[in-house]
């Protein structure tokens, strides 16, 4: 049986996705799936452009769809 690594305080998947302001390349949505699934946002960012060659472009579409949608994680500080 295979455990998972436990979680750094204040990471998991109760986290909200957020865009990452640090780990980023184009608009951090990469960084924030990686940081929110637990896996490296390398991994992250290979398997979308797998996608959007295999899928004729459905996952850009899909990247640009979440960089509208998810917050940055600079908007969700407390101020």
């Amino acid at each position: 049986m295979v455990r998972a690594a436990p979680a750094r305080e204040g990471e998991g998947m109760n986290q909200r996705l957020t865009r990452s302001s640090t780990d980023r390349m184009i608009g951090g949505v990469a960084g924030g799936l990686g940081r929110h699934l637990g896996v490296d946002p390398t991994i992250v960012r290979v398997g979308f452009v797998f996608a959007a060659v295999v899928s004729a472009g459905a996952a850009a579409v899909a990247y640009l769809a979440l960089l509208a949608v998810v917050p940055s994680d600079d908007a969700a500080l407390p101020v």
